[in-house]
Parts: structure tokens; C-alpha cells; sequence
């Protein structure tokens, strides 16, 4: 589900609801749609499009959530693997600091999944024990088929993890 779609559902079913705290300001999921209708028709009239590249999705209880980048996302074997879920596991392992999941080459599925790992400062870990925690976790063609240890991600002066450079190291 796109964001666009996102907000057209949202403002429909939970129009009054906050969606957003802006300063002082409350934006109601309303708000966002109507305003995100004028910016489109504006870029639209321009001869553009706005497509922001957010995959999200509704739960049961109505709330929405953004998960990851459609430029993120890895192909395995025509299976889709959200980098944000796998690294979402790897979190769960106390020495790991920082993660990073990418899509690389891999001449029979397309793409395999690979992680790379910042450890916390004086932990130790091991691919074998993080794979062990993912394949408990998630599906097996979603686990890492290889990790890498760093000792830091490249990152943008804003803080960002650049994962085209990751995507290099691949």
C-alpha cells in the first residue's frame, strides 16, 4: 500500500483522529490528505508526480505505519524481503549496535539477503548465533545469507545509513 493510499484510507475511516504534532499545531489525518491533494495537484500541474517510495500498511485496530522504501526492498527468488523487518531482529541481540540489511547479487535467486553488523563496544556475537536468532524469527529466505562485521555504517552528514555504499561493499 502506498503512502498516498494510506492517507485516502485513513483520512475516510479516522478523518478527526491526530495523525500528526507539528509544534503547536495538530494535523488530523484529514488534514494530511488535504494537504498532500493540493501538493500533488500543484506538482501535477507542473507536469510531475509525487511518489514518496514509503510501503506502509493498516493494522486491525486501524493504525497505519510506514515500513520501509520500495528502493530497499530485496528480491529473493520473487519473494520480497523488507530490510526493516530483518534488521528489526537482528536488534534484538544485545551486542548488536547497529545494522544494515541489503539486497546483493546472486546468480540463481537474484538477490540474497546480507547484513552488516556494528557490535556494541566490548560485545561479542558471532553470523552463526545472529542467523540462529533471525531464522527463529522470520522466514528462512528472509535470514541473512552472509553478515558482515563493521565497525561503523556509512552513514550521510544527517546521520543517514547509506546503504548504496553497503550495496558496494556487497
Amino acid at each position: 500500500m502506498t503512502v498516498a493510499q494510506l492517507l485516502e484510507a485513513a483520512a475516510r475511516d479516522h478523518a478527526d483522529r491526530t495523525a500528526l504534532l507539528v509544534g503547536d499545531r495538530a494535523w488530523t489525518y484529514r488534514d494530511l490528505d488535504a494537504a498532500c491533494s493540493t501538493l500533488a495537484g500543484r506538482l501535477a500541474h507542473l507536469g510531475l508526480e509525487l511518489h514518496s517510495g514509503d510501503i506502509g500498511y493498516r493494522d486491525p485496530d486501524g493504525y497505519y505505519f510506514l515500513v520501509d522504501r520500495v528502493k530497499d526492498m530485496i528480491n529473493v527468488a520473487g519473494f520480497k524481503v523488507f530490510p526493516r523487518e530483518v534488521e528489526e531482529v537482528l536488534f534484538r541481540h544485545a551486542a548488536v549496535k547497529e545494522a544494515a540489511v541489503v539486497g546483493v547479487p546472486d546468480p540463481v535467486r537474484g538477490e540474497a539477503v546480507k547484513a552488516f553488523v556494528v557490535l556494541q563496544e566490548g560485545r561479542r556475537v558471532t553470523p552463526e548465533e545472529l542467523r540462529k536468532i533471525c531464522h527463529e524469527a522470520i522466514a528462512s529466505y528472509k535470514v541473512p545469507e552472509t553478515i558482515e562485521f563493521l565497525g561503523a555504517l556509512p552513514k550521510n552528514p544527517t546521520g543517514k545509513i547509506l546503504k548504496k555504499e553497503l550495496r558496494k561493499l556487497g
